[in-house]
């Protein structure tokens, strides 16, 4: 695939929402930039604390601390 190709192939992507983010016309990075939901993030980081903290306890308790 040459240039051209490649352009014409990416001009037919469902969303124009995209960013060249490298190009040395032999490698080309292209970033499709995409929206989070906050209550998605939120949640997200709530479940890895509670991971993170009963990865801690289970740590402590194994090693006869508590």
């Amino acid at each position: 695939m040459d240039r051209k190709e490649f352009f014409e192939w990416l001009n037919t992507c469902p969303t124009h929402k995209w960013n060249i983010t490298f190009d040395d016309h032999a490698f080309v990075t292209i970033c499709f930039p995409v929206e989070d939901d906050e209550d998605d993030e939120a949640k997200r980081l709530e479940e890895f604390d509670r991971a993170a903290d009963n990865a801690i306890w289970d740590r402590l308790e194994t090693e006869g601390v508590v």
